[in-house]
């Protein structure tokens, strides 16, 4: 009997973990050997699938072994029917696995793929000659910063590296750019990670530094030649015009202006495409010439036309060969850039991520693959792959030969090997990441890389949403897929894109425009109030907040409508929105601490001083910028008016920091939850921890990935997360605002684009630009099919933000003029004006009914008290900067300065004459320091005969900073550690100063006692514990 492949398409809400669950548990229950699971991989491509797929075959299992069998079960039936078991049968076996399961769960090969090629990578360390404990990396900035930094460094005794380095320079002078080209190899170099591109970059091996010279020599030679041609063009335009023997009346003038521009290399593209309009509308002269002379007039339209044809063309020539013109010498050193970058991995001992398809292809897919099994200690029988549309092309060529050979091998001991494949070609949304959904078509259209027999199923019915929703998105997306250029994306959506309703009646669909002529921030006010709106009227209706999800595009938006509910009191939860790093004003504050540390920090200058650049001025950005880094600090500060930082700077780094967001108005009405957030952390660590300052910046720098101001916990709080995120979930009510996304999103985009039209044509990394296109045919069907993939692409985001909901589905977005494939919200009218549905006035739409819930019991909701650091949690409509942090931060400030009993006074009257500090505090303030200066217990601490310093910074041998608020030393020199505590006792307090005192021990001094100070201004009160 053959093997089998089964490939099944499985569109949203079709239950396509439900059958890779059964299949798997049928192999497990079918096989006499217990331990078969382990001849089993399943892959898929997010954690989440991951732990969704074990915990549903582990949950299955374990009911499957009760003494009772499960009465409801589908699952249960259909297995036991399909492989003919008794109830006592199957539950021996299923208790029996699991336990052998849960005993070697590392067998249990349910994973990612880059899990899977992780492993592989391990066990083949030796082979490959790296070590076996290599460092992984997911983030590959830094590496290449430094990789691009060793390119600068090695140019100074590298004339052939330093001379491409000034030519690439000059090229962007010659643009009208900066010639500071750093950002411009950065984007380059991010090629290196992007597995569509990974054959190109292979290719640029092939080519030397002279075959690259003689290209360029060969460009610009072609690029003169057109530049004549343009030439010779133009004057003939104008002997045309004048050779008439009247005056030709041209509309508006425009074509004799465009002539001129042109002669002067003065156009743009858009007066271009405006002058070929009036040629298309034929409206280039005037009617007034018509009338009086038409048979010249109608020569001399088709003479210019021609001519401007040829013209159009000729600048289309000139501009391609500019364009890869200046990508030679980048495209040439992304091969250096990826030299230095595999230099600092070996240093560092790293691997990143984004390499492993690539290592494994050029060096393990040579193995013999009963080598490969032998390698990673298992053969696999049975293999499973989930949402395959993201597969990448690499992925799947490492793959296929594992897959080959257990299809192939048929040992009679065994099971015949398997196959199963799972996708939906409309949820790719990765193609960013290498994401292929063509692959996932073709073996549905007939491609078999196998020797096999190969079964196509088509999962028919949506299982998740209701009656209406499911109607409206079968409508919907079969009337837009008429748009889509390519054939067979529109084939996707018309063929698939009508699912079977389920037994679940209701369902609502809103669409939702918002008015015309909206700013950009009157259009993320109403945004947010029409989001806040359907959260309140969804829990008049029973919903919880935790049955609500918005889906964004991307981080940004995600962060822009969480910052917002939390403003108006309603709890969120997002994964990445609130991190504290997504917030400039929280970054411009890291960037002044890195600067107050070190002076001459030019990074820091440039982030800072390029937060308050302003583009306005006529002053040139680059000598702006490259002047302004070589100031000192305090000159630097003066030129961005921060001179008040010169002396902020000097004060403790709480004080410091909180000035400047006073300064800066980074808080003003005290709602900027980043910043409340964030001075919360600061506070924390360094007063609480005693941190320094380059403590902080080293916790920030570990920990800035992590920290996120989010709502109140994940059980009550409405979740924000991107379409990307969400794929694969789904909520009970879906918000999808801001839905007017960009279908093609060409800026920063680069592409390998073909310069000759041999067999095996050289290609550079390009900027992409649609008017490439006209070149030749190879650059022609290179623009296309980027464009038609980005049309699939953003289709398919919608598809996946549409099919979410269960219950209710909402849209919000901007007022579209036109019907178009251009954005979401375009769409979204071309979708109502096939279906006659649109109304020029209307600005809401809708379809099906709300559901109301059944009441449920009120629980009791415990309320946050304020920030929690360890749980990322911020509590609505309160910021943190409040009475007590306040008190506690000028509190240690003033006892800071009082070294004896006489400063007290002193130290009063500034006190007093302090405007930024409230009333309340002072008095507070002043009454228990004098309780501390005069209460017997330490009042001789305070006698002017004593060596005293507060808040000094001691260093451990190991490299910590700690911070004692007061030591006190005697005329013998016996020290004695003082700590003033503003918050709640902790037996961490005592460690602390023990700390201290075992500090100043090893340092070779005496400690005579140690004091801890409570101190308590709600009640004006001071506990003193003396050890």
């Amino acid at each position: 009997m053959k093997s089998k492949i089964d490939i099944i398409s499985a569109s949203a809400g079709s239950g396509k973990t439900h059958v890779l669950t059964k299949q798997i548990l049928k192999k497990i229950l079918k096989s006499k050997d217990k331990e078969y699971y382990k001849r089993i991989l399943a892959l898929t491509f997010t954690n989440k699938a991951t732990q969704e797929m074990k915990e549903r075959v582990l949950s299955s299992l374990k009911e499957f072994s009760k003494v009772e069998k499960p009465k409801d079960s589908e699952l249960y039936f259909s297995i036991k029917n399909e492989l003919e078991l008794s109830d006592s049968e199957i539950r021996l076996k299923a208790k029996e696995i699991l336990q052998k399961i849960l005993h070697d769960f590392s067998f249990f090969q349910i994973d990612t793929i880059d899990s899977f090629n992780h492993q592989l990578l391990r066990s083949f360390a030796h082979d490959l000659n790296i070590s076996s404990d290599f460092n992984l990396i997911t983030e590959t900035e830094d590496v290449i910063d430094e990789a691009i930094a060793r390119v600068f460094q090695s140019a100074v005794n590298d004339s052939n590296k330093l001379n491409m380095l000034k030519a690439f320079a000059f090229d962007k002078i010659n643009e009208g750019k900066s010639w500071d080209i750093g950002h411009d190899l950065k984007e380059f170099a991010r090629s290196l990670f992007n597995e569509n591109q990974f054959n190109d970059i292979q290719n640029l091996n092939t080519h030397s530094l002279e075959s690259f010279k003689e290209l360029k020599k060969e460009l610009l030679k072609k690029e003169a030649y057109e530049t004549k041609k343009q030439k010779e063009i133009l004057k003939a335009i104008q002997t045309v015009i004048e050779n008439k023997s009247f005056e030709i009346s041209f509309s508006r003038n425009s074509f004799p202006k465009f002539v001129k521009k042109v002669l002067e290399n003065q156009h743009t593209w858009k007066e271009v495409s405006s002058v070929f309009k009036l040629f298309e509308k034929e409206t280039l002269i005037n009617k007034s010439s018509y009338k009086t002379h038409p048979i010249i007039c109608k020569q001399v339209f088709e003479e210019l036309k021609e001519l401007f044809l040829n013209l159009k063309k000729s600048l289309e020539n000139c501009f391609a060969l500019k364009s890869f013109s200046n990508s030679i010498i980048p495209s040439l050193l992304i091969k250096t850039i990826k030299k230095y970058f595999k230099e600092i991995q070996k240093e560092k001992n790293q691997i990143s991520i984004s390499e492993f398809n690539e290592i494994i292809y050029k060096e393990i897919l040579n193995q013999p693959t009963p080598y490969i099994y032998e390698k990673i200690g298992v053969r696999f029988n049975d293999y499973f792959i989930d949402e395959f549309q993201d597969t990448s092309l690499l992925q799947w060529a490492n793959i296929i030969p594992l897959i080959s050979h257990a299809l192939d091998s048929y040992d009679h001991d065994d099971p015949e090997g398997s196959l199963l494949v799972v996708g939906d070609p409309k949820q790719s949304v990765y193609r960013w990441r290498g994401a292929n959904p063509r692959i996932f078509t073709d073996l549905l259209e007939g491609e078999n890389p196998f020797n096999a027999k190969k079964n196509i199923k088509f999962l028919p019915k949506n299982y998740r949403s209701k009656k209406e929703i499911i109607i409206f998105n079968n409508l919907f997306f079969k009337s837009i897929s008429k748009l889509l250029s390519n054939k067979s994306h529109k084939h996707i959506f018309e063929e698939s894109s009508s699912q079977k309703t389920n037994d679940k009646k209701g369902g609502y669909v809103s669409l939702k425009f918002l008015k015309q002529e909206l700013n950009k921030e009157e259009y993320l006010s109403e945004t947010i109030d029409s989001v806040c709106s359907i959260i309140i009227d969804c829990k008049k209706r029973n919903y919880k907040n935790s049955e609500i999800s918005i889906l964004t595009r991307d981080n940004n938006q995600s962060s822009q409508i969480s910052r917002g509910l939390i403003e108006r009191g309603i709890s969120v939860s997002s994964e990445d929105a609130l991190l504290l790093s997504n917030s400039k004003e929280v970054m411009l504050l890291i960037e002044l601490i890195k600067l107050r540390i070190d002076p001459t920090n030019k990074r820091s200058k440039f982030k800072i001083a390029n937060h308050f650049y302003n583009p306005k001025l006529k002053e040139d950005q680059f000598l702006f910028f490259n002047s302004i880094i070589n100031l000192d600090q305090e000159g630097f500060l003066k030129k961005i008016n921060l001179e008040f930082l010169s002396e902020g700077f000097k004060k403790p780094l709480f004080n410091s920091i909180t000035l400047a967001i006073k300064e800066l108005k980074l808080n003003e009405q005290n709602n900027n939850i980043f910043i409340s957030f964030f001075l919360e952390i600061l506070y924390d660590q360094v007063y609480k921890k005693s941190q320094s300052d380059e403590e902080f910046l080293r916790y920030w720098d570990k920990n800035k990935e992590k920290i996120k101001v989010s709502g109140e916990g994940n059980k009550e709080s409405v979740q924000v997360l991107t379409i990307h995120k969400a794929k694969g979930l789904e909520f009970p009510v879906v918000i999808y605002p801001f839905a007017d996304s960009f279908t093609f999103r060409t800026y920063g985009l680069k592409k390998w684009f073909p310069v000759d039209k041999s067999k095996n044509p050289t290609k550079l990394l390009v900027s992409f630009n649609e008017k490439l296109k006209e070149y030749n045919d190879l650059t022609k069907n290179m623009v296309e099919t980027t464009l038609e993939n980005q049309e699939l692409d953003n289709t398919n985001l919608l598809y996946v933000a549409f099919t979410r909901a269960v219950d209710e589905l909402y849209t919000i977005s901007s007022f579209p003029k036109k019907a178009s494939l251009n954005s979401h919200n375009e769409i979204t009218r071309s979708f109502l004006e096939t279906n006659k549905i649109w109304n020029e006035e209307k600005l809401n739409y809708s379809w099906g009914t709300k559901t109301v819930k059944k009441s449920q019991t009120k629980t009791k909701t415990v309320l946050n008290k304020g920030f929690q650091t360890t749980q990322m949690k911020f509590e609505p409509k309160r910021s943190y900067v409040d009475e007590k942090i306040n008190f506690g931060l000028y509190f240690h400030e003033f006892m800071g300065k009082i070294k004896k009993r006489s400063d007290y006074n002193r130290e009063k009257t500034d006190l007093d004459l302090n405007q930024t500090i409230n009333k309340e505090i002072k008095n507070q303030i002043l009454s228990i320091s004098k309780k501390i200066v005069t209460s017997p217990s330490i009042k001789k601490h305070f006698s002017p005969e004593l060596r005293v310093l507060c808040e000094k910074e001691i260093f451990s041998n190991d490299g910590r900073i700690f911070k004692p608020d007061r030591i006190v030393f005697d005329k013998n020199q016996v020290a004695t550690v003082i700590d003033y505590k503003t918050g709640q006792k902790s037996r961490r307090d005592v460690l602390q100063i023990e700390n201290y005192k075992k500090l100043l021990q090893k340092m070779g001094y005496k400690v005579r006692e140690t004091i801890l100070v409570y101190v308590n201004n709600q009640y004006n009160d001071i506990e003193i514990v003396v050890d």
